[in-house]
């Protein structure tokens, strides 16, 4: 059973994640000059994804 405990254990790297990834999202429009919008509004990678030491995206998941 998940306790209250377990969701803030788990909703803190989610949340983590989510902030680094819009800070990125900004740093990348600015340093590219390219629009935001351009750019994924959400992370397109899960956290287990993110978290696995041998996963890097590939050029055709970008």
């Amino acid at each position: 059973m998940r306790t209250e405990k377990n969701i803030q254990k788990y909703s803190y790297p989610t949340e983590q994640l989510e902030e680094s990834y819009q800070r990125a999202r900004h740093q990348a429009a600015k340093q590219t000059g390219m629009l935001i919008s351009v750019f994924p509004e959400k992370c397109p990678y899960s956290l287990e994804l993110v978290l696995d030491e041998d996963w890097l995206p590939e050029t055709s998941d970008i």
